[in-house]
């Protein structure tokens, strides 16, 4: 299959849905999550390369502490979506 990557409108709301389909990454980190949060708030979050990958299998594969991070501040980013 091939990979498909665009860039999307991260919403909280869409950030839970998502977060939803997390089922085989690693443990949470706090503190990456606090790291994302502040840089969100403090305008410093930049779109890059790095966003959020979902497998053949329709599940979470990378991106979670973003996600969580875009959830607990409230906020809107724009991110990529691989699929």
């Amino acid at each position: 299959m091939a990979i498909s990557i665009r860039v999307e409108k991260i919403t909280p709301d869409l950030a839970q849905r998502y977060l939803k389909l997390n089922r085989s990454n690693r443990k949470i980190r706090p503190s990456l999550i606090a790291r994302y949060a502040a840089m969100l708030e403090r305008g410093e979050w930049r779109s890059t390369h790095q966003g959020i990958a979902f497998g053949d299998d329709g599940f979470l594969y990378d991106g979670q502490h973003r996600l969580t991070a875009v959830v607990q501040t409230g906020m809107t980013v724009e991110m990529a979506v691989a699929r």
